[in-house]
This record gives structure tokens, sequence and C-alpha cells, in this order.
């Protein structure tokens, strides 16, 4: 189908950038502008790479939720605690859960909801972990928390891609329009 989304959000932006936001001479209007074309590149760029990102984060966060499920079979005194037992089984759900049929297209509203299905799993295991560091053998602890760490610095680094708005092209962002 053409144009694709992104080429229509891509032709607002030049429009608005060189037929509406020049022709302001308001500070307050020419920020707001300003704010605008990065929103709108924004929306250009999630278009581009939102769903590739989101995809492949999905397959990288189940190796710290497995070793965080893995860490908790390990200690008898963590698979006693309640919380620890709660964790689990939350990990195992969302670790099981089928997102989507296997001949289902991965719609990107599919991969985000397989996203934060499985993002909120890892967070309580972050604060249960810093809870009670002491139910675990310290090495086996230490190495769970690097996995999520390498997978936090992962997802930052993946998502940076279409989050930050290096420049806008053609144009020089502040020259006399903020």
């Amino acid at each position: 189908m053409r144009p694709r989304a992104d080429e229509i959000v891509h032709s607002i932006a030049w429009t608005f950038d060189r037929h509406i936001s020049s022709d302001l001479s308001d500070p307050f209007s020419k920020s707001l502008a300003l704010s605008i074309s990065y929103l709108l590149r924004s929306v250009e760029l999630r278009i581009q790479h939102e769903g590739p990102v989101l995809w492949s984060l999905n397959r990288q966060i189940r190796e710290p939720l497995a070793a965080v499920r893995d860490l908790i079979g390990s200690s008898t005194k963590a698979g006693n605690e309640p919380i620890f037992v709660a964790l689990s089984q939350e990990i195992d759900a969302a670790l099981n859960t089928k997102y989507r049929e296997p001949d289902d297209y991965p719609t990107l509203e599919s991969v985000a909801d397989e996203a934060a299905t499985l993002r909120w799993p890892l967070v309580h295991a972050i604060e249960a972990l810093h809870e009670h560091p002491g139910l675990f053998e310290a090495s086996e602890y230490q190495q769970v928390r690097e996995a999520i760490q390498a997978y936090h610095k992962q997802q930052l680094e993946a998502e940076a891609v279409y989050v930050q708005i290096r420049s806008i092209e053609g144009l020089d962002p502040l020259a006399g329009r903020v």
C-alpha cells in the first residue's frame, strides 16, 4: 500500500516545517511548532522501528525471566516465601502465554501486549530480589542481577533508535525557532 503510514507522516512533517512553522513569529508558537515537528519525527521512526524492536526485546526478556525462575527454584528459602511462589507463577504464566496463533501475523498490538505482559514479571522480580537478597546464594543472585541489567541495557539501546531524534532533514532545529 502506498503511501505507507511513515511516508504520510514524513510528508506532513515536511509540509509543517516548510510552510507552517516557518511563518510563525511568536516565540511560544515557534516552540510549540518545534515540539510538534519532533513528535511527528518520533511517530515516523516508531512506525518504522517499533515492531521489530519489540519483537526482538520480547525474545531477549525471556532469558532473565527464566533465570529469575531458576534462581527461585534453586533456593529452598525463597521457594517457601509467598512473594517468590507468586512471582514464579507470574513468570511461568507470562512465558507460557500464547500471544498469537503460529500462523497469525504479529501485529504491533499483539507484540506490544506481549511486551507489557513479559515486562511486569521482570519489574516484580527486580523488586522482590532487591528486598530479599539474603534468600539466595550470592554468586547465583549476582548472575541473575547481571542478566537483568544486560537485558535493560539492550532494551535502552534498542528503544533509543526510535526515541531519540537527532536531526530534522534539511533544517537546523534550533536556528531562530525557539
